[in-house]
This record gives C-alpha cells, structure tokens and sequence, in this order.
C-alpha cells in the first residue's frame, strides 16, 4: 500500500534512479534520493517496497512508526526502516520537518539492517557535519555520467553513512549500559551500608559520575532519586529486624542508619502508617494466630 500527502517546500527535492546491472554490483544500490521541507501536514504511509530507507533530519520534528512502536525524530536524529514492513512517518512540529532522506538496497545491506532496524532504533547523531554532508555528496555523484566510477562512489557515500549511524547507535548503547552498571554499583552500597552515613557526594565518588547526571539517571533506572532510594532500604531494614529480632527500637534505628530513634519513628511512621513498635505487635500477631485469638 502508499498513502502519503506530500505537503513540501519548492525548497524541497526528490530524485527517482534507475538502477541497472552495474549499479546492483556494488555493495550498496541507490534508487530514491532527496530532501524535504515537509510542513505540518506531511505524511508517507507504505509497505511492500523491497529496499531500505535511511531518514537524517535537519531540523524540526518527526515520528516514524512500524508496528506497534512510534519513534519522534528531533534535529540531528537518524532512522534506518525496512521498507517491505507497513510504517509510517510524518511532521509533528509546528514548523517544518526539515530531513534527507535515501532509499537503498544491496548486498551489503544485511548486517546493517540487522543492527539497525529490528527495535525501530532512532540514533542521536553527533557528527552533524558529515551527515549532512554525505547526503549532499549522494546528490552531486547521482548526477554524474553512469560508469563505475559513479557507481562505486555512491556504494561507498552510502556505507559511509551507515557507519556514522551504527557507531553513534553502538556508543548509545555503551553509554546505556555503563550508566545501569553504574546505578547497580550505587544500589548495592546503599544496600550493604545502611548503618553508615551515605550521601550523594560519596555516591558520585564511587560510581565516578556528576551529581547532576548520576540523579537524573539513578530516577530514570529507579523511579525514585537517591534520597528517597536510601529511605526506602532503611525502612525495609527497620521491617524486617522488627520482625525478626528482639533489638530496642533504638538499636533498630541505629542499625538501620537513621540519625535517631525520634527519626526514626518520625519516618517510618510517614511510610508505613503506624509506629515502629504497632509495626513490630501487628507483625508478630499476623504470624502467630493462636496469639491473635487471645486478642477477643
């Protein structure tokens, strides 16, 4: 199917090519090239077109879709889609969604398409410049007498591209794995420090990040900042040798890292609802029935 409605600017350019045998030697095969100025009632909905297309927007903002999984694509944001599948991209900013855009086919295609499309990956692209520039490159040799040279030059602008994506797509991936090591490493010392005195400072130290990047990311793995992270285990602390031991509440309070016994009970009270002690009798009736009966 294609349903689209092609709301450009005259700014805006788009180039059919007929590819032939020569051209299907190469690695990489260009058959669509061009830029859009699309305004805020631009779309293209399609499946069944056997190549891939690769989107790099400029400025403005747009949304890609395939499946059940929507992507928005900010300036300098890049998307690679499998053109046999049903999707979809539009404009969604007020002012123009401003993309290059290359459709493309070939042997070489397959590892790429593998890394790049099978979790509708939109990459934040930090080589701007070469981006740009690779797509202006694609225009200027598509233009040229059809030989090898030609051919070959296109192969390598469109690997060139690619590489460009899939390296700031493996570098995203690094960064997203190093920052859930780091907040695992943070929540097993709050875990195994509970009596000592934790702050953010030290957390930073040990996990070698900024304050401010450590609790944006520590909320966005944890829903919750530090803070609140490290009140929540003391609580759990608290429950739990309530429950199991015979301690004072003030040697519970203490073990459980709050700075007194009044705090203590001031904050589990705020979380739980009752105070340590109604805590500790409630818990011990729930798991001893017979005891509970002599209540009545």
């Amino acid at each position: 199917m294609l349903d689209y409605k092609l709301d450009i600017s005259e700014k805006s350019y788009m180039r059919i090519h007929a590819a032939d045998r020569l051209a299907k030697m190469f690695p990489f095969c260009l058959y669509e090239e061009g830029y859009f100025e699309a305004g805020s009632s631009y779309y293209t909905t399609r499946d069944g077109k056997d190549m891939y297309l690769l989107i790099y927007t400029v400025s403005g903002c747009g949304t890609v879709k395939v499946g059940d999984k929507t992507r928005h694509m900010s300036a300098g944001s890049a998307v690679m889609l499998n053109c046999s599948l049903l999707h979809d991209y539009r404009t969604v900013s007020k002012e123009p969604w401003c993309f290059y855009w290359i459709h493309f086919s070939g042997t070489g295609v397959e590892p790429y398409a593998e890394a790049l499309t099978e979790e509708l990956s939109v990459v934040s692209i930090s080589e701007k410049i070469k981006m740009a520039k690779y797509f202006e490159e694609i225009r200027e040799t598509a233009d040229k007498i059809n030989d090898i040279k030609k051919y070959a030059r296109i192969s390598h602008t469109i690997s060139g591209l690619l590489l460009v994506v899939l390296n700031a797509k493996y570098s995203e991936d690094d960064k997203a794995a190093s920052g859930k090591d780091a907040i695992s490493a943070a929540c097993n010392y709050i875990e195994e420090n509970l009596s000592k005195d934790i702050s953010i400072d030290l957390l930073t130290q040990i996990v070698h990040l900024s304050k401010f990047y450590f609790i944006r990311l520590f909320k966005q793995y944890m829903g919750v900042s530090p803070y609140q992270y490290v009140q929540l285990c003391r609580i759990n602390k608290a429950k739990e040798l309530l429950v199991t031991t015979d301690y004072r509440i003030n040697e519970i309070s203490d073990m459980a890292g709050f700075p007194n016994p009044a705090r203590f009970t001031k904050v589990f009270g705020e979380t739980t609802g009752m105070t340590p002690s109604a805590y500790r009798r409630t818990s011990y009736l729930w798991s001893n029935p017979e005891e509970k009966l002599k209540q009545f």
